[in-house]
C-alpha cells in the first residue's frame, strides 16, 4: 500500500525536432526500454505506448543493462509505429497524399537506432557531452526527488526524461 508507480512527469526534446520529432524519439526509447525489467524502464515504454497510441513496439537487438547507470542497444521497426499511429489531427492536413500516409515515408528505409539510456555518467562514458543547460535541467527534476535519464539516439543527446517513483 502507498506504492507509488513510477511514472514519466515530462520528456525534454534537446535534439534537432527535424531529424528525431518526439514521436521517433519515443518510439525508439519505448522499444528501448521494453527490454528493461527496471520499475522505470516499463514506466518509460508504458507511457511512449500511451502518447503513441500503439500496443506494438519496434525491434531492440545488442541490449546491454549497466545496474545504477543506464542500458544500450539497436532498435529498428520503428517506422511502422510511426506510419500508422497518427492520431487523427483536428486540421486538415495538405501534406498527406491520398493513400493516407506521408509521402516518402512509406518507402523509407528502415532505419537502425543506436540507443543509449542512462544517467549522466553513463553517457559520458559514452563519449557524450552533457551541457551545462541540460545538466541544470536535470538538476532541477533531481531537487523535486524525480530521476532524469538521458536519450542519446546515434551519438546525438537528443531527450531527459524526468520520472517520478
Amino acid at each position: 500500500a502507498g506504492h507509488m508507480v513510477p511514472r514519466v512527469m515530462r520528456v525534454l526534446l534537446l535534439g534537432d525536432v527535424a531529424t528525431l520529432p518526439l514521436r521517433k524519439v519515443l518510439a525508439v526509447v519505448g522499444t528501448a526500454e521494453a527490454s528493461s525489467e527496471h520499475p522505470l524502464g516499463v514506466a518509460v515504454t508504458k507511457y511512449c505506448k500511451e502518447e503513441l497510441g500503439t500496443e506494438t513496439l519496434g525491434y531492440c537487438t545488442d541490449f546491454q543493462a549497466v545496474p545504477g547507470c543506464g542500458i544500450g542497444c539497436k532498435v529498428s521497426n520503428v517506422e511502422g509505429i510511426l506510419a500508422h499511429s497518427e492520431r487523427p489531427l483536428s486540421a486538415p492536413a495538405s501534406h498527406l497524399n491520398e493513400a493516407g500516409s506521408l509521402p516518402a515515408e512509406k518507402d523509407a528505409v528502415p532505419q537502425t537506432f543506436s540507443v543509449l539510456i542512462g544517467n549522466r555518467e553513463w553517457l559520458r562514458r559514452n563519449g557524450l557531452t552533457i551541457s551545462s543547460d541540460v545538466s541544470d535541467a536535470m538538476t532541477d527534476h533531481e531537487m523535486k526527488g524525480q530521476t532524469a535519464i538521458l536519450v542519446a539516439i546515434d551519438g546525438v543527446l537528443c531527450g531527459m526524461i524526468a520520472i517520478a517513483d
